[in-house]
């Protein structure tokens, strides 16, 4: 009878272990996904007010912002649309 209820015991700690550690991985994987969008949206605005109200050149917002050419030709195309 000790056996079944330790059994059990471990069971559900194994399973609540499981399910918390399930719970942290997909908080932190949610947290890294919305970073990651966060500072998307950021270079983005960057790059269109860079273009918008400041008439920077391709390259020059590829040196500043950090971003590759083709992003910032993207959004030039966005824009001009």
């Amino acid at each position: 009878m000790k056996i079944k209820i330790i059994s059990s015991q471990v069971a559900e700690w194994y399973y609540e272990t499981s399910k918390a550690y399930a719970e942290r991985k997909a908080y932190e994987r949610g947290f890294s996904i919305g970073f990651e969008e966060g500072f998307r949206r950021a270079k983005t605005s960057m790059v269109k007010n860079m273009i918008m109200k400041f008439d920077f050149s391709d390259r020059n917002i590829v040196d500043i912002a950090e971003v590759s050419m083709e992003f910032v030709q993207k959004i030039r195309a966005e824009l001009n649309k």
